[in-house]
């Protein structure tokens, strides 16, 4: 289960939107409105300059209602205004930049205050600003609690449920460190 936060945060379904669909704010609206607290997390896919990689500008409420397991502070502070960003640190490593840098992205320069991490999904890489310092998302995520209203396929296509997912593989971080881990201590044994 907690690989399914990773996507889900604590929340027990989630609604994806194009982030230029013109009733984003209803649709939100209608959710919070239906269901109580929503968690808006939105997404600008972008490439890293002179390579194919490709990483998430998110903006996301740190201390949100349910998006806390997707979120971890490795070092310094989480971004609290439009000039300020977080980044992991492979893409810190990527940008060549450090706590107390500047970060310039697409005409936009933002001071680098802390690095950051999906500790459910240590691969992901994303620059974190604050909420709704994300113009033009390529999509939104909003997490919420149905609380067994309504079967979530009623809800619309966009919408998926944590008991309707399919669990993930067994190849989450903490398997792969122990993996890694029992591997070393045999190698040791043998020698």
């Amino acid at each position: 289960r907690r690989s399914r936060q990773a996507t889900f945060g604590t929340a027990h379904d989630l609604a994806t939107f194009a982030g230029a669909d013109p009733h984003l704010s209803s649709q939100i609206a209608t959710l919070h409105r239906r269901f109580g607290p929503v968690d808006v997390i939105e997404n600008r896919t972008l490439r890293v300059p002179g390579s194919s990689t490709t990483y998430q500008l998110r903006a996301q409420d740190p201390h949100g209602p349910y998006g806390g397991p997707m979120l971890s502070l490795v070092s310094g502070r989480y971004p609290t205004g439009p000039d300020q960003v977080a980044l992991t640190a492979g893409l810190a490593s990527d940008f060549r930049v450090t706590v107390g840098d500047t970060w310039h992205q697409g005409g936009t320069t933002r001071t680098v205050v802390g690095i950051v991490e999906n500790p459910q999904s240590l691969l992901t890489a994303f620059a974190l600003v604050a909420p709704g310092q994300v113009t033009a998302p390529t999509k939104v995520t909003v997490l919420f609690d149905a609380h067994g209203a309504a079967p979530p396929q009623n809800l619309g296509s966009n919408v998926r449920s944590i008991t309707r997912v399919a669990p993930t593989g067994v190849f989450n971080p903490e398997t792969i460190v122990l993996a890694i881990a029992t591997v070393g201590m045999l190698l040791i044994a043998l020698v």
